[in-house]
């Protein structure tokens, strides 16, 4: 192993291509609260080690799946000739990161999300199965809903405390004095 000391790390990576196209990539999560006015609150999470991968996966196991295959089967014609993963390998104009998918809800589908956001790059723990769909249904609990995140990511914390709805702050007008 001492000759592989004489590369450079770009010589390396070139040398052993992209693990990302073969498969090898870490698995990572992506976990979706949302709410609607028809619905009770709902936690979706996707853990997949490429993001064609997890598209796939909410396609064929999320709640809006069938709605976004229907879209997409009235674009692309040819779609059900294959494997989802494949037709979305095979289309690069085909947006493979989930939660852009939700921005098109309101404007596409009949079901109305009031309240949606997204957790990205999640790190699954040791003996976590990928490609994997858990689906929580009713949110109303998160004490019960945390529990279960952090039984799966090891960062579930550190992510929403950056990136999750920020409180409400409190200000003159919420007096309750006449």
């Amino acid at each position: 192993m001492e000759h592989l000391l004489e590369y450079e790390d770009d010589d390396l990576s070139g040398l052993l291509g992209d693990l990302s196209s073969l498969g090898l990539e870490n698995p990572r999560g992506t976990v979706i609260f949302w709410s609607s006015e028809y619905d009770v609150p709902r936690i979706e999470v996707l853990i997949s080690s490429y993001p064609e991968e997890e598209l796939a996966l909410y396609l064929k196991n999320g709640f809006f799946g069938p709605d976004f295959v229907s879209m997409l089967s009235r674009k692309y014609p040819d779609m059900k000739k294959s494997s989802l993963l494949d037709f979305i390998k095979k289309h690069d104009k085909i947006d493979p990161f989930v939660p852009n998918w939700f921005k098109f809800i309101e404007s596409s589908v009949n079901r109305k999300v009031s309240r949606w956001f997204p957790v990205t790059d999640l790190v699954p723990k040791q003996g976590v199965k990928s490609p994997q769909y858990i689906e929580y249904v009713n949110g109303f609990n998160p004490y019960l809903v945390m529990e279960e995140l952090r039984s799966l990511f090891t960062n579930i914390d550190q992510k929403l405390g950056s990136t999750g709805p920020k409180p409400r702050i409190k200000n003159d007008s919420d007096s309750t004095d006449w």
